[in-house]
């Protein structure tokens, strides 16, 4: 339930974010510093790919983490997800972020409801084939594969168009200064009853047809809502951002792979939670030192061969 809605919100502000970003930059500036993130993006990838096999090789029984040379590289140059599940995403991001310049230009330039039926059908086709209500038969390894990420590549594009649209509109301009009509405590417990509504809806009817729209309506309860939160929570959401990513592509080794079933040992669910967490972001932190520390040496290498 939560992940499909999850990675439609995720491709929703990234969408949203791309266009911000290349209506106030060049073509050149945006690709300077998109090729930058998306290095540090993959760097932190590569990282945890080697970090947990190096734990795999350690705690694995199933043998399968790190596994072959073949099944290690597949996995770190995306082309497999068998040491975490959750990695599915990274490619179709990647997808996205090449085509940003193209699918920029479609949004600013052509009719949003023509792009919103266009993405819309595209959806409901990739919905069909990654669910398996269209069958499309191919014998060949490499055709399965890449009909499998162009099913995925389908489902997630739809809400990144949303984004885009909804920057190109104002939507979210439009609803705070509505919003400004009612009183905090209006815009709190509106925003909360609807965010419950949604997860109560989405608990009941789980189709990743249904998330595109979750998405949207939680983005824009955030937006309405969030410059009412105290300093307090506004810094826990600072936080959880700084640590997403990693909580993100390691979460799954704590029930899934290495240490599958270890968060449940604490047999209830807001323990599990709690304590998956704490070793999330523990772990994250082991990350982020390493990340900063091959940053150092990297600058310091670049420095050199400067002087």
């Amino acid at each position: 339930m939560g992940g499909n809605r999850c990675v439609a919100l995720y491709c929703f502000c990234a969408g949203y974010a791309s266009y911000l970003t290349q209506e106030g930059k060049s073509r050149q500036e945006y690709w300077k510093s998109t090729g930058k993130r998306l290095k540090k993006l993959m760097m932190n990838y590569w990282i945890i790919v080697i970090l947990f096999s190096c734990i795999g090789a350690i705690f694995d029984s199933s043998g399968n983490i790190p596994g072959s040379l073949a099944r290690f590289l597949k996995n770190f140059f995306l082309i497999d997800t068998s040491y975490n599940g959750a990695w599915w995403f990274m490619l179709i991001y990647l997808m996205m972020t090449a085509l940003s310049g193209v699918l920029y230009h479609i949004c600013k330039k052509w009719n949003p409801l023509l792009i919103i039926f266009g993405a819309g059908f595209f959806y409901l086709v990739a919905y069909m084939i990654r669910f398996e209500k269209l069958n499309i038969t191919c014998n060949n390894a490499v055709g399965i594969w890449m009909i499998s990420k162009v099913a995925l590549f389908g489902t997630s594009l739809l809400p990144y168009i949303i984004g885009m649209l909804c920057y190109r509109l104002k939507v979210i301009t439009i609803l705070r200064s509505l919003a400004e009509k009612c009183t905090v405590t209006q815009r709190r417990v509106g925003g909360v009853i609807i965010l419950v509504g949604c997860i109560a809806v989405h608990a009941i009817e789980e189709s990743l047809i249904l998330a595109p729209i979750f998405a949207m309506v939680t983005v824009g309860c955030a937006a309405v809502g969030l410059d009412t939160l105290n300093g307090k929570i506004s810094r826990f959401f600072v936080f959880m951002g700084e640590h997403s990513l990693n909580i993100w592509l390691i979460h799954m080794f704590f029930y899934a792979y290495i240490f599958n079933n270890l968060v449940y040992r604490m047999v209830y669910p807001p323990l599990i939670y709690i304590f998956m967490f704490a070793i999330c972001v523990g772990m994250s932190y082991i990350i982020k030192s390493i990340t900063g520390l091959l940053g150092l040496i990297e600058r310091r290498m670049i420095y050199s061969r400067g002087n």
